[in-house]
Protein backbone atom coordinates (compact mmCIF):
# COMPACT_ATOMS: atom_id res chain seq x y z
CA UNK A 1 0.00 0.00 0.00
CA UNK A 2 1.13 2.91 -1.22
CA UNK A 3 1.60 5.40 2.42
CA UNK A 4 2.00 9.54 2.40
CA UNK A 5 5.20 10.51 0.74
CA UNK A 6 7.90 11.62 2.41
CA UNK A 7 11.22 13.10 1.27
CA UNK A 8 14.46 11.11 2.65
CA UNK A 9 16.51 13.19 4.47
CA UNK A 10 19.22 12.02 2.81
CA UNK A 11 17.97 11.99 -0.90
CA UNK A 12 21.52 10.78 -2.20
CA UNK A 13 22.79 7.14 -1.48
CA UNK A 14 25.54 5.85 -3.81
CA UNK A 15 23.78 5.13 -6.52
CA UNK A 16 20.33 6.12 -6.32
CA UNK A 17 18.04 9.05 -5.51
CA UNK A 18 15.21 8.12 -3.16
CA UNK A 19 12.30 9.51 -4.35
CA UNK A 20 9.28 8.79 -1.85
CA UNK A 21 8.51 6.63 0.84
CA UNK A 22 6.64 3.20 0.13
CA UNK A 23 6.39 1.81 3.57
CA UNK A 24 8.09 1.18 6.88
CA UNK A 25 8.46 -1.75 9.00
CA UNK A 26 10.15 -2.93 12.11
CA UNK A 27 13.59 -3.19 10.21
CA UNK A 28 13.72 -0.72 7.77
CA UNK A 29 11.67 1.87 5.48
CA UNK A 30 11.28 1.20 1.25
CA UNK A 31 11.40 4.00 -0.73
CA UNK A 32 10.94 4.42 -4.56
CA UNK A 33 14.32 4.89 -5.85
CA UNK A 34 16.04 5.96 -9.30
CA UNK A 35 19.17 4.30 -10.08
CA UNK A 36 21.53 7.23 -11.69
CA UNK A 37 23.47 5.27 -13.94
CA UNK A 38 20.27 3.40 -15.90
CA UNK A 39 17.48 6.21 -14.81
CA UNK A 40 15.19 3.08 -13.85
CA UNK A 41 13.15 3.33 -10.99
CA UNK A 42 14.11 0.45 -8.37
CA UNK A 43 13.08 -0.02 -4.34
CA UNK A 44 15.33 0.72 -1.58
CA UNK A 45 14.78 -0.79 1.48
CA UNK A 46 17.13 1.28 3.99
CA UNK A 47 17.66 -0.57 7.38
CA UNK A 48 16.84 1.67 10.52
CA UNK A 49 17.59 -0.85 13.27
CA UNK A 50 21.32 -1.72 13.78
CA UNK A 51 21.31 -3.84 16.29
CA UNK A 52 23.93 -6.70 15.49
CA UNK A 53 20.96 -9.36 15.11
CA UNK A 54 18.82 -7.17 12.66
CA UNK A 55 22.15 -6.02 10.83
CA UNK A 56 23.06 -10.01 10.80
CA UNK A 57 19.48 -10.99 9.09
CA UNK A 58 19.74 -8.09 6.71
CA UNK A 59 22.76 -9.08 4.94
CA UNK A 60 21.32 -12.93 5.06
CA UNK A 61 18.07 -11.34 3.22
CA UNK A 62 20.88 -9.55 0.25
CA UNK A 63 22.81 -12.79 0.40
CA UNK A 64 19.90 -15.69 -0.06
CA UNK A 65 17.79 -13.40 -2.50
CA UNK A 66 20.60 -12.49 -4.19
CA UNK A 67 20.87 -16.45 -5.49
CA UNK A 68 17.61 -16.80 -6.78
CA UNK A 69 16.82 -15.80 -10.17
CA UNK A 70 12.73 -16.84 -10.87
CA UNK A 71 10.35 -14.76 -12.32
CA UNK A 72 7.78 -14.86 -9.58
CA UNK A 73 10.64 -13.67 -6.69
CA UNK A 74 11.05 -10.43 -6.73
CA UNK A 75 14.54 -9.35 -8.05
CA UNK A 76 18.02 -8.14 -6.15
CA UNK A 77 20.05 -5.62 -7.52
CA UNK A 78 22.72 -4.44 -4.50
CA UNK A 79 23.33 -4.65 -1.24
CA UNK A 80 25.64 -1.68 -0.15
CA UNK A 81 26.91 0.75 2.75
CA UNK A 82 26.52 4.19 2.68
CA UNK A 83 26.79 6.94 5.61
CA UNK A 84 26.38 4.50 8.09
CA UNK A 85 23.06 3.17 6.75
CA UNK A 86 23.01 -0.27 5.50
CA UNK A 87 20.80 -0.60 2.09
CA UNK A 88 19.01 -3.35 -0.37
CA UNK A 89 18.45 -2.11 -4.13
CA UNK A 90 15.68 -4.47 -5.47
CA UNK A 91 13.04 -4.53 -8.40
CA UNK A 92 10.21 -2.18 -8.50
CA UNK A 93 7.00 -3.49 -8.35
CA UNK A 94 3.90 -1.12 -9.40
CA UNK A 95 0.88 -2.66 -8.06
CA UNK A 96 -1.12 -4.27 -4.58
CA UNK A 97 -0.74 -7.16 -2.16
CA UNK A 98 -2.33 -10.03 -2.27
CA UNK A 99 -3.82 -8.82 0.85
CA UNK A 100 -5.37 -5.88 -0.46
CA UNK A 101 -6.76 -7.98 -3.78
CA UNK A 102 -8.45 -10.17 -1.14
CA UNK A 103 -9.58 -7.12 0.83
CA UNK A 104 -11.08 -5.42 -2.06
CA UNK A 105 -12.91 -8.61 -3.04
CA UNK A 106 -13.87 -10.19 0.50
CA UNK A 107 -12.24 -13.38 -1.34
CA UNK A 108 -11.22 -14.01 -4.55
CA UNK A 109 -12.95 -16.85 -7.22
CA UNK A 110 -11.35 -19.91 -7.39
CA UNK A 111 -9.68 -20.18 -10.55
CA UNK A 112 -8.36 -16.73 -9.95
CA UNK A 113 -7.24 -18.13 -6.90
CA UNK A 114 -5.58 -21.07 -8.08
CA UNK A 115 -3.94 -18.93 -11.01
CA UNK A 116 -2.60 -16.59 -8.58
CA UNK A 117 -1.47 -19.75 -6.23
CA UNK A 118 -0.04 -21.29 -8.83
CA UNK A 119 2.55 -18.23 -8.96
CA UNK A 120 3.39 -18.54 -5.43
CA UNK A 121 3.90 -22.05 -4.96
CA UNK A 122 6.27 -22.38 -8.08
CA UNK A 123 8.07 -19.47 -6.19
CA UNK A 124 8.28 -21.04 -3.04
CA UNK A 125 9.30 -24.53 -5.07
CA UNK A 126 12.38 -22.76 -6.65
CA UNK A 127 13.30 -21.95 -2.89
CA UNK A 128 13.12 -25.11 -1.87
CA UNK A 129 15.11 -26.61 -4.78
CA UNK A 130 17.87 -24.17 -3.34
CA UNK A 131 17.42 -25.08 0.20
CA UNK A 132 15.50 -21.81 1.18
CA UNK A 133 12.71 -21.95 3.42
CA UNK A 134 10.71 -18.53 3.92
CA UNK A 135 9.47 -18.94 6.98
CA UNK A 136 7.16 -15.85 6.06
CA UNK A 137 4.43 -16.33 3.46
CA UNK A 138 1.32 -14.25 3.32
CA UNK A 139 -0.41 -12.08 1.57
CA UNK A 140 1.27 -8.87 2.52
CA UNK A 141 4.43 -10.57 1.35
CA UNK A 142 3.24 -11.16 -2.46
CA UNK A 143 2.69 -8.69 -4.93
CA UNK A 144 0.46 -8.61 -7.72
CA UNK A 145 1.69 -6.29 -10.78
CA UNK A 146 -0.18 -4.08 -12.84
CA UNK A 147 0.31 -6.87 -15.32
CA UNK A 148 -1.10 -9.19 -13.17
CA UNK A 149 2.10 -10.90 -12.79
CA UNK A 150 2.50 -12.33 -9.11
CA UNK A 151 5.72 -11.67 -7.07
CA UNK A 152 6.84 -12.78 -3.57
CA UNK A 153 8.95 -10.73 -1.59
CA UNK A 154 10.39 -9.94 1.61
CA UNK A 155 13.22 -12.47 2.67
CA UNK A 156 13.99 -11.04 5.98
CA UNK A 157 13.18 -14.05 7.90
CA UNK A 158 13.92 -16.56 5.02
CA UNK A 159 16.79 -19.19 5.78
CA UNK A 160 19.02 -21.93 4.27
CA UNK A 161 21.53 -24.19 5.61
CA UNK A 162 23.94 -21.81 5.10
CA UNK A 163 22.55 -18.99 7.47
CA UNK A 164 23.47 -17.81 10.86
CA UNK A 165 21.72 -18.62 13.92
CA UNK A 166 19.91 -14.96 13.49
CA UNK A 167 16.96 -16.23 16.63
CA UNK A 168 17.82 -17.17 19.95
CA UNK A 169 16.66 -21.11 20.65
CA UNK A 170 12.41 -20.91 21.13
CA UNK A 171 11.66 -18.09 19.35
CA UNK A 172 9.17 -17.78 17.39
CA UNK A 173 9.77 -16.01 14.02
CA UNK A 174 7.02 -15.58 11.52
CA UNK A 175 3.54 -14.14 11.42
CA UNK A 176 1.61 -16.24 13.83
CA UNK A 177 -1.97 -16.37 11.49
CA UNK A 178 0.24 -18.11 9.17
CA UNK A 179 2.27 -20.71 11.87
CA UNK A 180 2.44 -24.09 11.61
CA UNK A 181 1.94 -26.63 14.36
CA UNK A 182 5.62 -27.47 14.86
CA UNK A 183 6.59 -23.71 14.50
CA UNK A 184 4.59 -22.60 17.30
CA UNK A 185 6.18 -25.32 19.53
CA UNK A 186 9.64 -24.93 18.63
CA UNK A 187 10.16 -21.99 16.55
CA UNK A 188 11.52 -24.32 14.46
CA UNK A 189 10.52 -23.84 10.49
CA UNK A 190 10.65 -26.26 7.55
CA UNK A 191 9.67 -26.62 3.78
CA UNK A 192 6.79 -28.22 5.25
CA UNK A 193 5.66 -25.35 7.51
CA UNK A 194 6.15 -23.45 4.01
CA UNK A 195 3.74 -25.50 2.46
CA UNK A 196 1.40 -25.44 5.79
CA UNK A 197 1.54 -21.58 5.05
CA UNK A 198 0.64 -21.93 1.80
CA UNK A 199 -2.32 -24.10 2.69
CA UNK A 200 -3.40 -20.73 5.50
CA UNK A 201 -2.54 -18.80 2.52
CA UNK A 202 -4.73 -20.15 -0.59
CA UNK A 203 -7.99 -20.75 2.17
CA UNK A 204 -8.25 -17.19 2.67
CA UNK A 205 -7.55 -16.15 -1.12
CA UNK A 206 -11.18 -17.68 -1.22
CA UNK A 207 -13.18 -17.60 1.94
CA UNK A 208 -11.91 -13.93 2.20
CA UNK A 209 -10.09 -14.93 5.89
CA UNK A 210 -7.63 -17.24 7.07
CA UNK A 211 -8.98 -21.09 8.53
CA UNK A 212 -7.78 -20.86 12.24
CA UNK A 213 -8.48 -16.98 13.77
CA UNK A 214 -9.01 -15.87 17.67
CA UNK A 215 -8.86 -13.28 19.69
CA UNK A 216 -5.53 -14.23 21.50
CA UNK A 217 -2.33 -15.99 20.80
CA UNK A 218 -3.19 -19.05 23.08
CA UNK A 219 -6.55 -19.01 22.00
CA UNK A 220 -5.04 -19.31 18.17
CA UNK A 221 -2.52 -21.89 19.25
CA UNK A 222 -5.07 -23.86 20.40
CA UNK A 223 -7.38 -23.80 17.17
CA UNK A 224 -4.14 -24.94 15.15
CA UNK A 225 -3.20 -27.64 16.67
CA UNK A 226 -6.80 -28.80 17.27
CA UNK A 227 -6.65 -28.89 13.43
CA UNK A 228 -10.52 -28.14 12.70
CA UNK A 229 -11.66 -25.29 10.41
CA UNK A 230 -14.70 -24.73 8.12
CA UNK A 231 -14.46 -26.51 4.94
CA UNK A 232 -14.69 -23.88 1.67
CA UNK A 233 -17.46 -25.98 -0.12
CA UNK A 234 -19.73 -25.29 3.40
CA UNK A 235 -18.87 -21.45 4.04
CA UNK A 236 -19.12 -20.87 0.09
CA UNK A 237 -22.04 -20.46 -2.13
CA UNK A 238 -20.35 -21.69 -5.61
CA UNK A 239 -21.95 -21.76 -9.34
CA UNK A 240 -22.08 -25.36 -10.32
CA UNK A 241 -18.87 -24.34 -12.90
CA UNK A 242 -17.10 -23.67 -9.45
CA UNK A 243 -18.27 -26.33 -7.21
CA UNK A 244 -15.59 -29.10 -9.12
CA UNK A 245 -12.68 -26.19 -8.25
CA UNK A 246 -14.09 -25.69 -4.50
CA UNK A 247 -13.90 -29.45 -3.78
CA UNK A 248 -10.33 -29.42 -5.46
CA UNK A 249 -9.26 -26.88 -3.13
CA UNK A 250 -10.67 -27.77 0.06
CA UNK A 251 -8.43 -31.27 -1.32
CA UNK A 252 -5.80 -28.99 -1.24
CA UNK A 253 -5.85 -27.22 1.54
CA UNK A 254 -6.45 -29.98 3.90
CA UNK A 255 -3.36 -31.84 2.79
CA UNK A 256 -1.11 -28.21 3.16
CA UNK A 257 -2.83 -28.34 6.71
CA UNK A 258 -2.45 -31.73 7.94
CA UNK A 259 -1.12 -31.28 12.17
CA UNK A 260 1.66 -33.95 10.39
CA UNK A 261 4.28 -32.13 8.43
CA UNK A 262 5.45 -35.21 6.65
CA UNK A 263 2.28 -35.58 5.20
CA UNK A 264 2.02 -32.28 3.87
CA UNK A 265 2.45 -32.42 0.15
CA UNK A 266 6.38 -31.14 -1.24
CA UNK A 267 5.82 -27.47 -3.15
CA UNK A 268 6.98 -29.60 -6.52
CA UNK A 269 4.12 -31.63 -5.76
CA UNK A 270 1.77 -29.09 -4.84
CA UNK A 271 2.77 -27.69 -8.01
CA UNK A 272 1.77 -30.50 -10.26
CA UNK A 273 -1.62 -31.16 -8.75
CA UNK A 274 -2.60 -27.42 -9.53
CA UNK A 275 -1.44 -27.65 -12.89
CA UNK A 276 -3.63 -30.78 -13.16
CA UNK A 277 -6.05 -28.63 -11.82
CA UNK A 278 -6.22 -25.58 -14.29
CA UNK A 279 -5.21 -27.98 -17.41
CA UNK A 280 -8.33 -28.20 -20.06
CA UNK A 281 -10.03 -31.62 -19.41
CA UNK A 282 -9.39 -32.99 -21.99
CA UNK A 283 -5.71 -33.38 -20.84
CA UNK A 284 -6.74 -35.04 -18.18
CA UNK A 285 -7.58 -37.85 -20.09
CA UNK A 286 -6.15 -41.48 -18.70
CA UNK A 287 -4.04 -42.05 -21.25
CA UNK A 288 -2.74 -38.67 -21.83
CA UNK A 289 -1.91 -38.35 -18.20
CA UNK A 290 -0.32 -41.77 -18.07
CA UNK A 291 1.96 -40.73 -21.20
CA UNK A 292 2.97 -37.59 -19.22
CA UNK A 293 3.48 -39.59 -16.46
CA UNK A 294 5.67 -41.98 -17.80
CA UNK A 295 7.98 -39.44 -19.83
CA UNK A 296 8.99 -37.54 -16.87
CA UNK A 297 9.99 -40.74 -15.36
CA UNK A 298 12.13 -41.30 -18.50
CA UNK A 299 14.28 -38.19 -18.34
CA UNK A 300 14.16 -38.49 -14.31
CA UNK A 301 16.05 -41.88 -15.48
CA UNK A 302 18.17 -40.40 -18.14
CA UNK A 303 17.21 -42.50 -20.35
CA UNK A 304 19.16 -41.55 -23.47
CA UNK A 305 18.61 -38.66 -25.19
CA UNK A 306 17.21 -40.89 -28.46
CA UNK A 307 14.40 -42.48 -25.68
CA UNK A 308 13.53 -38.98 -24.18
CA UNK A 309 12.88 -37.64 -27.33
CA UNK A 310 10.69 -40.67 -28.86
CA UNK A 311 8.72 -40.42 -25.39
CA UNK A 312 8.28 -36.75 -26.01
CA UNK A 313 7.14 -37.00 -29.59
CA UNK A 314 4.77 -39.42 -29.02
CA UNK A 315 3.24 -37.37 -26.20
CA UNK A 316 2.95 -34.70 -28.41
CA UNK A 317 1.28 -36.94 -31.42
CA UNK A 318 -1.54 -37.66 -28.42
CA UNK A 319 -1.92 -34.35 -27.44
CA UNK A 320 -2.98 -33.02 -30.89
CA UNK A 321 -5.06 -36.03 -31.50
CA UNK A 322 -7.11 -34.81 -28.51
CA UNK A 323 -6.76 -31.14 -29.63
CA UNK A 324 -8.47 -32.10 -32.76
CA UNK A 325 -11.33 -34.36 -30.91
CA UNK A 326 -14.57 -33.00 -30.96
CA UNK A 327 -15.67 -32.16 -27.47
CA UNK A 328 -18.56 -30.89 -26.04
CA UNK A 329 -20.19 -27.54 -26.71
CA UNK A 330 -19.39 -26.24 -23.03
CA UNK A 331 -15.98 -27.18 -23.31
CA UNK A 332 -15.51 -25.70 -26.85
CA UNK A 333 -16.86 -22.60 -25.24
CA UNK A 334 -14.52 -22.69 -22.33
CA UNK A 335 -11.56 -22.85 -23.93
CA UNK A 336 -10.66 -19.80 -25.44
CA UNK A 337 -10.59 -18.00 -21.97
CA UNK A 338 -7.79 -20.13 -21.13
CA UNK A 339 -6.12 -19.06 -23.95
CA UNK A 340 -6.98 -15.53 -25.53
CA UNK A 341 -7.78 -13.21 -22.24
CA UNK A 342 -6.70 -10.32 -22.62
CA UNK A 343 -5.58 -7.07 -19.94
CA UNK A 344 -7.87 -3.82 -20.43
CA UNK A 345 -6.27 -0.92 -18.65
CA UNK A 346 -8.93 1.57 -17.21
CA UNK A 347 -7.74 5.22 -15.74
CA UNK A 348 -8.41 8.57 -15.59
CA UNK A 349 -6.84 12.00 -16.65
CA UNK A 350 -6.79 13.38 -12.33
CA UNK A 351 -6.21 12.06 -9.75
CA UNK A 352 -7.15 8.60 -8.52
CA UNK A 353 -10.39 7.03 -8.87
CA UNK A 354 -11.98 3.87 -7.32
CA UNK A 355 -12.92 1.04 -10.23
CA UNK A 356 -16.05 -1.32 -9.66
CA UNK A 357 -16.40 -3.85 -12.38
CA UNK A 358 -19.80 -5.41 -12.58
CA UNK A 359 -20.45 -3.99 -9.37
CA UNK A 360 -17.48 -5.11 -7.20
CA UNK A 361 -14.95 -2.81 -6.21
CA UNK A 362 -11.56 -3.82 -7.57
CA UNK A 363 -9.28 -1.36 -6.59
CA UNK A 364 -8.35 2.26 -7.55
CA UNK A 365 -6.53 3.49 -11.19
CA UNK A 366 -4.64 2.83 -13.03
CA UNK A 367 -6.39 -0.66 -12.84
CA UNK A 368 -5.65 -3.59 -15.14
CA UNK A 369 -8.49 -5.94 -15.73
CA UNK A 370 -8.20 -9.20 -17.69
CA UNK A 371 -11.14 -9.60 -19.57
CA UNK A 372 -12.13 -13.34 -21.10
CA UNK A 373 -13.35 -13.71 -24.83
CA UNK A 374 -16.96 -12.23 -25.33
CA UNK A 375 -17.24 -11.09 -21.82
CA UNK A 376 -19.23 -7.81 -21.39
CA UNK A 377 -17.53 -5.36 -18.91
CA UNK A 378 -19.53 -2.76 -16.59
CA UNK A 379 -17.31 -0.23 -15.46
CA UNK A 380 -18.11 2.59 -12.63
CA UNK A 381 -15.80 4.97 -11.86
CA UNK A 382 -16.30 6.95 -8.83
CA UNK A 383 -13.56 10.32 -7.07
CA UNK A 384 -14.52 12.64 -4.13
CA UNK A 385 -15.75 15.70 -5.57
CA UNK A 386 -16.87 14.07 -8.85
CA UNK A 387 -20.05 12.45 -10.67
CA UNK A 388 -19.43 9.01 -10.67
CA UNK A 389 -18.70 7.81 -15.00
CA UNK A 390 -20.00 4.39 -16.42
CA UNK A 391 -19.22 2.71 -19.63
CA UNK A 392 -19.20 -0.92 -20.70
CA UNK A 393 -17.01 -2.76 -22.85
CA UNK A 394 -15.90 -6.03 -24.00
CA UNK A 395 -12.38 -7.17 -25.47
CA UNK A 396 -13.24 -6.96 -28.82
CA UNK A 397 -13.11 -3.24 -28.23
CA UNK A 398 -9.77 -0.95 -27.88
CA UNK A 399 -7.79 -2.10 -24.83
CA UNK A 400 -7.11 1.21 -22.64
CA UNK A 401 -10.25 3.26 -21.53
CA UNK A 402 -9.52 6.98 -19.81
CA UNK A 403 -11.61 8.83 -18.33
CA UNK A 404 -12.51 12.51 -17.77
CA UNK A 405 -14.40 13.14 -14.35
CA UNK A 406 -17.31 15.32 -14.55
CA UNK A 407 -16.39 17.81 -11.16
CA UNK A 408 -20.04 17.77 -9.34
CA UNK A 409 -19.68 22.14 -9.42
CA UNK A 410 -19.66 22.02 -13.29
CA UNK A 411 -23.05 20.83 -13.45
CA UNK A 412 -26.08 23.24 -14.37
CA UNK A 413 -27.81 24.11 -10.95
CA UNK A 414 -31.45 22.81 -11.07
CA UNK A 415 -30.60 20.17 -13.35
Amino acid sequence: MHVASTIPRIRLVGEYRLVDLLGRGGMGEMYRAIHLPSNRVVAVKMLTDHSEEIVQRFENEARLQSQLSHRNIVRVEAFFHSEGRYYLAMEYVEGHTLAERIAWRGGLEPRQAFTILRAIVAATAHLHSAGIVHRDLKPTNIRITSQLETKLLDFGVATSRCSPALTRIGNVVGTPLYLSPEQMRSGKASTHSDVWALGVLFYEMIAGHPPFEAATLPELWARVNEGHFPRLRDRREAAAAESALVRDADRLIARCLSPNPEARPAAAELLSNIDRTLAPSWFRVPTVAALWSGWQQWTTARLSTVGAAAGLALLILVLLFFARSPRPDSERAAAPSLLASSVHTIDVTQGRARVYVNGSLLGETPLDYQAQPSEVVSVELRQVGYEPARARFDVTTRRTWTFTMRALHERTPGK
